[in-house]
């Protein structure tokens, strides 16, 4: 296994939010997402995730920002730092959360009147 020498500059990189295993209710697709990056990112590193398997890139330099269009269901998540050439330089663990949708037709419905 090769460790990029710049992976060895963070003490910490995890995904604070959302938790393993949480149920996320009426969210309208939109999750935020919540990191931990110690210290600091890197000069020419940014973050992406994987949701689902499927890389995002967000060239966010932000430990707090929203993911959208995460609609009902279960998914996986995994944050990365990226270099300025795309590549990966750590990962994250991944967490698996779920995303519920309260509807009328649920007598469990926690919005019932």
């Amino acid at each position: 296994m090769v460790i990029d020498p710049a992976a060895v500059a963070y003490a910490a990189f995890d995904i604070l939010q959302p938790e393993q295993q949480e149920t996320l209710w009426n969210v309208a697709g939109n999750v935020g997402v919540s990191l931990e990056i110690a210290p600091v990112l890197q000069p020419g590193h940014h973050v992406g995730v994987y949701l689902d398997g499927e890389l995002t890139d967000l060239a966010t330099t932000a430990s707090q920002f929203q993911l959208t269009e995460v609609f009902r269901g279960l998914h996986t998540m995994q944050a990365v730092i990226l270099d300025n050439d795309g590549d990966v330089v750590l990962r994250s663990l991944a967490v698996t959360f779920m995303v519920q949708q309260t509807t009328v037709l649920n007598p469990n419905n926690p919005n019932a009147r």
